[in-house]
């Protein structure tokens, strides 16, 4: 019987360069690992232009549409569902696949009824399933998902200081066991031993020559790149129009080329020192729980950027920061000016 492997996050630990290289790498993981990464359920990363970056979202999706509280279901949303389940269970036969990575970031946070009606996916496919997941440190956590708020004009949504990889962590084990749940350590320092390790659950050699990991998706929002969206977001706001996802992706898409030949700027950063401390304090507690599913490896890294957190230095916050430009880039923006008025133009 397939075995399966689900990638589920945590938010901003690489989960968006991590199924960018399941894709391009799609045929040879089969061919050469047994593995497939199935193409039922995927939706494009919002506002990333490389087209390969993919993830199974609209798995997500449907099992929470078919929940009507965490353990009612409603019958006429159970269709897309179930759908989706003879759509798996049938790729995976015709494959004839060893393993299946399925990898969504959304589950990360969920309810865990919400977690357990994903796993029903795979119910009469594989009796043996395992759950990856990654933490990261806390206040590099929120701030990386306030750039991203910002950079999709949403705002800044984290509010809280606590992260919850304990609870997702625990939900996981609830229903799988301990030895079914495997938790790495997000570290930048450590990256491509990192995206190894993610594969290596798998059952992925990624250090094949054939295999392509030179993937970045999702790089992080510029100064330069808030101060340009700011403007398109406040005429767009100031006109009454309404920015759903498919306008943030369409923004995000025509202004990434843009912001490649704009000269370097500073990443945009949320939150202070001071602030960085108190997540890290208010966060202590639970990482302290989560280290026996880590490996001595990854609790020696966790201690180690703990203490870099805790000692500093680390930069101020420079939301208000005015972009920098040089002649260079006042070329670039009037280059792409008509561009840059399309994204406006609308009724």
């Amino acid at each position: 019987m397939v075995s399966v492997v689900i990638h589920a996050g945590c938010y901003k630990t690489a989960t968006s360069t991590i199924q960018a290289i399941a894709q391009k790498n799609r045929d040879r993981f089969l061919k050469d690992f047994g593995v497939l990464y199935p193409s039922t359920g995927v939706r494009a990363n919002q506002g990333i232009p490389d087209e390969d970056s993919i993830a199974h979202h609209l798995l997500f999706h449907s099992a929470k549409a078919s929940l009507k509280s965490s353990d009612d279901m409603i019958p006429d949303r159970d269709s897309a569902f179930a759908a989706n389940r003879k759509k798996l269970a049938a790729e995976a036969q015709r494959s004839a696949a060893a393993r299946i990575f399925v990898s969504t970031e959304l589950l990360s946070f969920s309810q865990a009824a919400l977690k357990h009606r994903f796993l029903e996916y795979f119910d009469g496919l594989s009796s043996d399933v395992t759950v990856v997941y990654a933490i990261r440190r806390p206040d590099e956590m929120i701030d990386s998902m306030n750039n991203q708020m910002l950079r999709a004009g949403r705002g800044r949504t984290r509010s809280r200081d606590v992260v919850e990889y304990r609870a997702d962590i625990e939900h996981w084990t609830a229903r799988l066991g301990a030895e079914r749940v495997r938790v790495l350590y997000f570290a930048k320092d450590r990256y491509e031993d990192y995206i190894r390790s993610i594969f290596a659950a798998a059952g992925v050699d990624t250090t094949r020559p054939e295999v392509v990991t030179e993937v970045y998706a999702n790089a992080p929002m510029s100064v330069t790149g808030h101060v340009i969206r700011g403007m398109i977001f406040d005429a767009l706001k100031a006109r009454n129009i309404e920015i759903d996802r498919s306008l943030r992706h369409e923004i995000n898409l025509v202004l990434a080329p843009i912001e490649e030949r704009l000269s370097s700027s500073p990443k945009v950063v949320t939150i202070g020192p001071a602030d960085r401390i108190r997540i890290l304090e208010r966060n202590r507690p639970d990482l302290e729980a989560i280290k026996p599913w880590l490996s001595p490896g990854d609790r020696e890294a966790l201690d180690e950027d703990f203490r870099r957190g805790l000692a500093g230095p680390h930069p101020e916050p420079n939301l208000d920061a005015p972009a920098s430009f040089d002649k260079g880039d006042l070329a670039v923006l009037l280059s792409a000016a008509a561009t840059l008025q399309g994204l406006l133009a609308r009724d």
